[in-house]
């Protein structure tokens, strides 16, 4: 098995059992819920499904000879087609098929080291369990259907008698693959390199469209100084200074020469 090429639905079969486990911690710690002894799902639940308001579960109990004896539970409105026990028939079927893959993976996260199993020996209802008619009659007054069967395989007797007691620790490595989204180091090494080149695109982008505003403005600015220097310094503003003070000169001087005639 491959965890990052495996199908959306067992992804999140695998989500479940590590949100399972690190909600529970949390809550644990902060108090928020005093009935959670241990984090972890437990085996037996994680085959209850919860979609758009319907309910599908699955139960399973020791039966003789090495057998297993399953019931399903589940709201006729999961059935499709006209024929109820044609459809009912293949729904099971797909439930029985979609069981045994999840429980293979379990065995495989397991034998990987994905994940910790934490036997409970407080109670063994895989031992002792088993389908009431109190049970069925509930079902049926809820509108539900209950399909019961009876399985003789060696392997899905020999795991679920080891594991469905069991409390599921996922490993660090897994909380890490579930937490980024089930992709690969190199993916993510990949997706970080991108979005690196993307913002250095962005950059030059921007630096290329502003540069050429910020240089005229800075021209601009240096030949403006340049000129009222050039003014400053001209020599036909300094002759004109000039000129207007031998002018100035010139006014004075008849002035004087003007009151000094009026006095005589």
């Amino acid at each position: 098995m491959d965890l990052y090429r495996l199908d959306d639905k067992y992804k999140q079969f695998i989500r479940t059992l590590v949100d399972g486990y690190v909600l529970g911690k949390q809550r644990i710690e902060d108090g928020s819920n005093s009935y959670i002894i241990l984090p972890g799902m437990e085996v037996c639940n994680m085959f209850f499904d919860y979609t758009d308001g319907k309910i599908c579960n699955m139960s399973f109990h020791k039966g003789e000879d090495n057998t297993v004896n399953f019931c399903y539970v589940f709201d006729s409105a999961l059935l499709s087609g006209t024929d109820n026990f044609a459809a009912q028939e293949r729904f099971v079927k797909i439930k029985r098929s979609d069981f045994i893959y999840k429980l293979s993976l379990l065995k495989w996260l397991d034998d990987s080291g994905y994940i910790i199993l934490v036997d409970d020996n407080s109670s063994n209802i895989f031992e002792t369990g088993q389908t009431t008619e109190h049970d069925r009659q509930r079902w049926s007054d809820n509108g539900q259907i209950c399909y019961e069967e009876t399985i003789k395989s060696k392997f899905i007797f020999e795991t679920l008698t080891r594991y469905h007691n069991c409390r599921i620790i996922p490993s660090a490595k897994l909380i890490d693959i579930v937490n980024n989204k089930f992709k690969t180091v190199e993916q993510r090494r990949f997706e970080t390199q991108t979005r690196l080149t993307w913002i250095s695109i962005i950059i030059a982008v921007c630096i290329g469209i502003t540069s050429p505003f910020i240089s005229n403005y800075l021209s601009m600015k240096s030949v403006n100084q340049m000129d009222m220097t050039e003014i400053i310094e001209s020599p036909t503003l300094n002759q004109i200074d000039s000129n207007r003070s031998v002018v100035e000169h010139c006014v004075i001087s008849e002035t004087m020469r003007t009151d000094s005639l009026g006095k005589e």
